[in-house]
């Protein structure tokens, strides 16, 4: 897990990898915002998990630029599944 300030590029648009130390739900590890091209993820995690939560979001941003509706259990089997199997996003 790349340092708040890193970058990821999604769908040809970079996006910033922001590390935050709370978010306003404690149930939630990272958050997705596509208008202002950022991934969040709970500062606090053991770099696994952040590596995992940061997968997730990689998909909700994928799916929302893509146009595609989606629910959280896509999202949820679809990074748990991808990051078992050893993909991990790339950040700079």
């Amino acid at each position: 897990m790349a340092k708040t300030g890193s970058k990821t590029i999604i769908c040809g648009i970079p996006f910033n990898v922001i590390e935050r130390d709370s978010f306003e739900d404690d149930c939630i590890m990272g958050e997705c915002d596509i208008i202002q091209s950022s991934l969040f993820v709970y500062k606090k995690m053991p770099k696994e998990t952040k590596d995992a939560t940061l997968v997730h979001e990689w998909i909700h941003a994928v799916l929302q630029h893509s146009g595609i509706k989606h629910k959280e259990i896509l999202v949820s089997v679809l990074a748990n599944e991808l990051y078992r199997e050893g993909f991990r996003v790339r950040v700079q």
